[in-house]
């Protein structure tokens, strides 16, 4: 909690200190970074295009020339030799696209001593009519809605009589889909010392959904065509550590993964024989799949591409196509190996990454558990070699300590069209992500072992518990924003996420002791408990609610601080009140339905 209340801080300030202009303006001598036509350009006689354009003076040794170059490798500054333009260009002009767009531009920037060298055409607006699948799809939906609205009528009317009837033949499968049995289900307090003790586990979970629905909606900004990026310039270079932060909110969910799966195995150690391993991989995948084929139908329709009308569809338009084409990337949780622009429904990297470490975990445990091998220090063993390995990949490829959260990094066309190795090596392959997960597995292990020791008494370890609770994590952000030597930084950028981790286990470890007052508290809310059960749905739709700026706006934006505050608030707001729709009309009714066929492998709360 004091990580995330020294960021607000920080990033308040440096939004109040960055959002005053200055009175001698060094950008004034450059092309316009961004420009638009109008969407709607000629109807059928034009169609409107987003391009990208590489500039250069005449004179190569002018000082204007100097300033571009000294852009081109700042961590904080939009490259000037780069500048895009969304514009129509006639239907007829097609097959002479890059001299039309050149010869615009120069009518645009004729005032200015500059020369087009290179032209990217990023993509041009199809038409997309309504299929038939599409109305199939839709009629598919209400009519599932309205037996999820049947069911709940059913079991309202049974609840009145003799409840008895429900679990009784066919009965058990309709009141399966009844919101009323999803939303008693959701709210329903579960009587289990393992859960009670660590309801901080949820709460932080919750905590970090909102985190990273704030980071998504903040990308808005840093994505969307802005008529002042010389502000996102400021924001960049003041608020840098809040920015790097966002790097590492998605470790929490991995090790909290690890963290409670091991449960099911440590009751039963002893016991354990291939076929619970094989079983508890096929209960994730059923638990997983029906909120993500849900998803994945959607985004392979043309419902939800319709949708958005602002001059920035690319973003979209590349999940409709990659969605169509290589679907089950993503449903068999692949999606982490495709480049940015292949990827349908991008956010589902997490899931394939998460997968996979589950796959890795069960693999690893069964060998233990097969030769009795000590659990602990084969956990920490097998962690190490991960790290030494991330540190070979890291020394091999040559990669920075962190994948920098830059203009140039996360502006739109350079994520989804540019191959970003690094952004794969460090951020979203397995793993790069592993430490954190058999963090988890450790950490519940020591809780699983030592749970009745009173490992937290001494007012010292109280003290020292609240620094590695707040301070492993802010001080692997701090060590993360510098720039190293090639040896500590191949060091540093192998163990930055686990240390991260490491900070909230031991925090979660010393909350299920009791400590920590405040923060316990306000971890577990029942209201977060709650909140908690909707992340995998909140996670794997908020998207479409998140972008909304980027993928709705037809004009250049202007970037205020209350209109990112205000975005913030509101799609926490409204991402976690569709999470808790589709919550109880999809993963819930599927999940209740899975109970009846299979004993879960895991605690149904266990995520």
């Amino acid at each position: 909690m004091l990580l995330t209340r020294c960021c607000y801080l920080s990033i308040v300030f440096c939004f109040v200190y960055g959002s005053s202009e200055s009175k001698d303006d060094p950008h004034s001598n450059f092309p316009q970074m961004y420009n638009l036509d109008n969407v709607e350009c000629g109807n059928n006689t034009e169609t409107f295009c987003e391009i990208g354009f590489t500039v250069v003076p005449k004179q190569s040794n002018s000082k204007l020339w100097e300033k571009i170059s000294e852009t081109q490798n700042h961590n904080f500054k939009f490259r000037k030799d780069r500048i895009y333009r969304s514009m129509c260009v006639p239907r007829k002009q097609e097959n002479n696209l890059n001299n039309y767009v050149k010869e615009k531009l120069y009518t645009e920037i004729k005032n200015k001593t500059f020369k087009v060298i290179e032209v990217d055409l990023f993509n041009c607006k199809g038409d997309y009519p309504y299929l038939p699948e599409d109305y199939f799809l839709l009629y598919c939906i209400a009519g599932y809605v309205t037996f999820v609205l049947l069911a709940t009528y059913y079991d309202y009317s049974v609840r009145k009589g003799d409840y008895t009837l429900a679990s009784v033949g066919w009965n058990k499968y309709i009141v399966a889909f009844s919101l009323i049995t999803s939303n008693k289900k959701l709210r329903k307090p579960i009587n289990n010392k393992f859960y009670d003790q660590l309801k901080s586990i949820q709460g932080i979970r919750t905590y970090n959904m909102m985190l990273v629905i704030s980071g998504h909606s903040i990308m808005n900004y840093m994505t969307v065509m802005v008529s002042n990026p010389e502000f996102l310039e400021k924001i960049f270079e003041l608020a840098s550590p809040f920015f790097t932060w966002g790097m590492f909110l998605v470790q929490p969910f991995f090790l909290f993964s690890g963290w409670l799966i091991m449960f099911y195995f440590l009751e039963n150690e002893g016991k354990l024989k291939l076929h619970h391993f094989v079983m508890a991989f096929v209960y994730r995948l059923l638990r997983l799949w029906p909120p993500l084929a849900f998803s994945i139908l959607l985004h392979r329709s043309r419902l939800l591409l319709n949708r958005f009308s602002g001059a920035q569809t690319f973003l979209m338009e590349l999940d409709y196509k990659a969605c169509s084409g290589s679907w089950w990337n993503t449903f068999f949780f692949m999606t982490n190996y495709q480049q940015p622009q292949k990827m349908c429904n991008i956010i589902s990297w997490y899931l394939g990454a998460d997968t996979q470490n589950f796959l890795a975990a069960l693999i690893v445990l069964y060998v233990i558990f097969k030769f009795k091998l000590p659990v602990l220090r084969s956990l920490v063993f097998t962690v190490v070699v991960c790290i030494i390995t991330q540190m070979w990949i890291m020394y091999l490829y040559d990669l920075d300590v962190i994948y920098r959260v830059t203009p140039e990094n996360f502006l739109l066309y350079n994520i989804l069209v540019r191959d970003r190795k690094s952004l794969f090596l460090w951020y979203l392959s397995p793993l790069s992500n592993t430490p954190s997960f058999f963090l988890g597995l450790i950490f519940a292990t020591i809780y699983y072992r030592y749970n009745n020791a009173k490992i937290f008494q001494k007012q010292i370890v109280k003290l020292l518990w609240f620094v590695c609770f707040a301070g492993i994590p802010l001080l692997s952000i701090f060590l993360s924003i510098y720039h190293y030597d090639k040896f500590t930084t191949v060091f540093l950028g192998s163990i930055l996420k686990p240390m991260y981790s490491l900070g909230i286990a031991i925090g979660v470890l010393g909350m299920t002791q009791g400590i920590g007052g405040f923060i316990k508290k306000i971890c577990e809310f029942r209201v977060l408990q709650i909140l908690a059960q909707t992340t995998y749905t909140v996670y794997l739709f908020h998207l479409v609610l998140v972008f909304d700026v980027l993928l709705n706006s037809t004009s250049l934006v202007n970037v205020t601080v209350s209109k990112i505050v205000y975005l913030c608030a509101v799609n926490v707001v409204r991402c976690f009140i569709l999470g808790f729709v589709l919550c109880h009309f999809v993963e819930l009714p599927w999940n209740n339905i899975l109970s009846i066929f299979m004993k879960p492998s895991s605690d149904r709360k266990n995520k």
